[in-house]
């Protein structure tokens, strides 16, 4: 990105429009599909490819390998765009089958002793090197700027959590999920949600990614 080429800045409002505003979703794409005879399941999956390939780009992390996608389950929240009859995205949640998690540690600062009980990981978080089983784990957790602090993030991954394992509610508090080098403000969540029990994926680097 070149500030003040032409090309450079036409590219970046636009990405940045699309950040603030996210992804629309309308009959349109419907109507579309079914003169197209394409399967409305197979115009869902073109649609949140399109989500997830937003996400990275915002994030910049790399796009998430098959084998995962087909063990995740993606939770949107659509709500009536103001100016028409689309609907637009105001939070995406991607939860992934995991195996093993790691308990984030408080800072260990100067202490020696303490420093030998933990590993640090990006984001500036120190976790515990035991693992322990956990089911799900949150690869991706994304929103746009305009539609922060309205607890939309805790409301799908409540949804998330209660449906991700069929008959079997999850606990965050307890360590049953966990997430994936989140950023800033996905810590935030991220510590919110799961109080004492956040953990972060032990997943291969794959798929380890960053929420937001």
């Amino acid at each position: 990105y070149i500030k003040g080429a032409v090309d450079d800045e036409t590219l970046h409002k636009k990405h940045c429009g699309r950040i603030q505003r996210g992804l629309d979703w309308g009959k349109e794409e419907e109507k579309e599909a079914q003169r197209a005879g394409m399967p409305r399941e197979k115009l869902e999956r073109r649609f949140i490819s399109s989500v997830l390939e937003t996400n990275n780009l915002i994030l910049s992390v790399p796009t998430l390998p098959p084998e995962t996608l087909k063990e995740s389950k993606a939770y949107l929240l659509l709500i009536p765009a103001i100016t028409s009859s689309r609907e637009r995205i105001a939070r995406c949640v991607i939860a992934q089958h995991i195996t093993h998690a790691m308990n984030v540690m408080s800072d260990p600062g100067n202490d020696k002793e303490n420093q030998k009980d933990v590993i640090q990981v990006d984001g500036g978080l120190y976790c515990s090197p035991q693992l322990y089983s956990a089911p799900m784990g949150i690869p991706r957790l994304f929103v746009p700027s305009t539609h922060r602090h309205k607890g939309i993030a805790l409301m799908l991954l409540n949804a998330a959590a209660k449906t991700f394992v069929h008959g079997c509610e999850l606990d965050p508090t307890k360590g049953q999920i966990a997430f994936s080098q989140p950023t800033g403000d996905g810590r935030k969540v991220m510590e919110r949600w799961g109080k004492g029990g956040v953990s972060l994926s032990n997943a291969s680097s794959a798929s380890q990614g960053q929420v937001v």
